[in-house]
C-alpha cells in the first residue's frame, strides 16, 4: 500500500528509491505514505478530490510508527512536522519567514528522518535539513498553480 502511494504521488522520487536495498525501500515507502496521509488529512481529499479511506490510514500510521521506532526519530521532528501540517489548516498566506518556519517541519524534519533511514549520523542533520528545505521550496515553485488554486500561498509577490 505505501509503495503504491509513493508511486502515485512522486514518480521521480519513487524511481530513485528503487535503487536502495529492499528493506530500506520499504522504510522509505512507509515514511512517505505517512507524510502523504497526514497532508491529505489536512486537505481531507486526494488529488482527484476523493475522500480517503480511513481504514487504510490506520495501517499506514501503524507502519510509520514501526519505522519511527526502528530509527529512533526524535520527538521534536514529529512535533515539528505535525505543527507544519496544522499550519495548513489555519494559515494560507505566507511571508518569507512563515514559509521558512513551515519548512522546518514539512521538510527539514523529514530530511532528518530520511538521513536516519539512510544510515547517516546525527552530524549530518544540518545537511539533511538544508536539503529537505531546498526540496520543499522547489515543490512550492513546481506546485504553485495547484497550491494557489486551493488557496495556499507559500510563495508570493513579496519574494
Amino acid at each position: 500500500m505505501s509503495k503504491d502511494i509513493m508511486e502515485e504521488y512522486s514518480t521521480t522520487f519513487f524511481e530513485c528509491v528503487l535503487e536502495y536495498p529492499e528493506d530500506v525501500q520499504q522504510d522509505i515507502f512507509n515514511l512517505y505514505a505517512y507524510l502523504r496521509v497526514v497532508d491529505e488529512m489536512v486537505e481531507q481529499t486526494d488529488a482527484d478530490g476523493k475522500i480517503y479511506n480511513y481504514k487504510e490510514w490506520r495501517q499506514i500510521i501503524s507502519d510509520f510508527h514501526e519505522v519511527s521506532d526502528k530509527y529512533e526519530f526524535e520527538a521534536e521532528w514529529l512535533a515539528s512536522f505535525h505543527q507544519s501540517m496544522f499550519t495548513d489548516v489555519i494559515k494560507k498566506e505566507h511571508t518569507v519567514m512563515s514559509m521558512l518556519e513551515y519548512c522546518k517541519g514539512s521538510a527539514e524534519a523529514v530530511g532528518c528522518m530520511m538521513a536516519r533511514i539512510l544510515g547517516c549520523p546525527p552530524e549530518a542533520d544540518k545537511y539533511a535539513k538544508s536539503l529537505g528545505r531546498a526540496y520543499q521550496i522547489i515543490n512550492f515553485v513546481r506546485d504553485y498553480e495547484d497550491d494557489t488554486s486551493r488557496g495556499f500561498h507559500y510563495i508570493n509577490d513579496n519574494f
